[in-house]
C-alpha cells in the first residue's frame, strides 16, 4: 500500500517585504492581541479606562506646581497646565507602547517558541493596545480646551495624522528594542531608564523655543519633539508651529522605524532558540 508524505515547512519569510506581507496577512491577529491585552490591562480595576487620563493628570499637577512658576510660555492664552497636558498625552502614548513593546516578544516565549506566526505581530499589537487610552486622553484634552477657551480650533482635525506620527515613532522604537531584548536583556532594565532620559529631551514640560539656537536643529531630531509640537498644534491651535521642524521629526521617525523593521526581519529566524 503506497503511502505518501507531506511536509511542510515553518519558517520566518525572507527579507523585510516578505516579513511584512506575513505581518499583513496576520493583521487579524494583531488585532485579537490588542484586544486581549486591553481587557487584561484594566480587569479589575476601580478606575478602569480612567488611568489614560489619570497617569497624565498626574504629572501634568507635579510638573504645574513646581514648573509653572520658572517656565515661561511664549504664549499667555494658554494655561502653563494646559500647555503641559497637551505634551503628556502623546508622551504617555508612547512611553507605555514602547516599555510594553520592548518586551512583547520576551514575555511570550512559550508563544514564539510553538506557534508559527510573524512575531512582528507582538510590538505591533503592543502598541495598538494603547490607542485607546490615546484617544479617551485627547478626547479630555479636547472638553478641557473647550471650556477653556470656548472654542475649538480647525487644526483639530489634524489629530488623526498627529496620531500616525506618534505610532509611527512607537513602532520604531519597540520593534527594534523588542528584537534587541531576545539577545540582549539588558534591554528589560534599560528601557524605562532610557524613556525616562527622552522625557528631558522632548519639550513635553517646557516650549521647544527655550532650547539655545546652538543645540534647536538636534532637538528635532527626536522624532518626539515634533509629534508634541503637532499635537500641541492640532490641540491648541498655535499658528507658531515650524513646520520644517516636524517634517525633520517625521523623517526621522520613519529612518528609525525602517532600521527597526530590518533588524526585526533579519533577525526573527533566530528568536525561537535565543530567548
Amino acid at each position: 500500500m503506497a503511502t505518501s508524505t507531506e511536509f511542510t515547512y515553518i519558517g520566518p519569510q525572507k527579507g523585510l517585504l516578505g516579513t511584512l506581507a506575513d505581518v499583513w496577512e496576520q493583521r487579524a491577529l494583531i488585532g485579537f492581541f490588542a484586544w486581549r491585552d486591553l481587557k487584561v490591562r484594566y480587569r479589575q480595576t476601580l478606575v478602569g479606562a480612567g488611568w489614560a487620563v489619570l497617569q497624565p493628570i498626574v504629572l501634568m499637577a507635579i510638573f504645574t506646581l513646581f514648573l509653572s512658576g520658572i517656565i515661561e510660555l511664549p504664549t499667555s492664552e494658554v494655561s502653563y497646565a494646559l500647555f503641559v497636558f497637551a505634551g503628556l498625552v502623546p508622551w504617555t502614548f508612547f512611553a507605555q507602547s514602547v516599555n510594553q513593546s520592548a518586551n512583547s516578544i520576551v514575555n511570550h516565549q512559550d508563544l514564539v517558541r510553538k506557534a508559527s506566526f510573524s512575531r512582528m505581530v507582538l510590538p505591533i499589537s503592543a502598541v495598538g493596545a494603547y490607542l485607546v487610552d490615546f484617544l479617551v486622553a485627547s478626547t479630555v484634552a479636547a472638553v478641557w480646551v473647550l471650556i477653556a477657551t470656548g472654542q475649538l480650533h480647525w487644526a483639530l482635525f489634524a489629530l488623526p495624522l498627529v496620531a500616525i506620527l506618534v505610532i509611527l515613532t512607537s513602532l520604531g522604537v519597540g520593534i527594534g528594542l523588542s528584537a534587541l531584548n531576545v539577545r540582549y536583556r539588558d534591554i528589560r532594565y534599560g528601557t524605562p531608564f532610557l524613556i525616562q532620559a527622552w522625557l528631558f529631551a522632548t519639550p513635553v514640560v517646557y516650549p521647544a523655543e527655550l532650547a539655545p539656537e546652538a543645540v534647536r536643529g538636534f532637538l528635532y531630531l527626536n522624532p518626539m519633539t515634533g509629534a508634541v509640537a503637532f499635537y500641541r498644534w492640532a490641540l491648541l491651535g498655535d499658528s507658531s508651529l515650524d513646520w520644517g521642524a516636524v517634517g525633520l521629526s517625521a523623517a526621522t521617525a520613519m529612518a528609525l522605524l525602517l532600521l527597526s523593521l530590518a533588524y526585526f526581519s533579519r533577525s526573527e529566524a533566530t528568536f525561537a532558540d535565543a530567548i
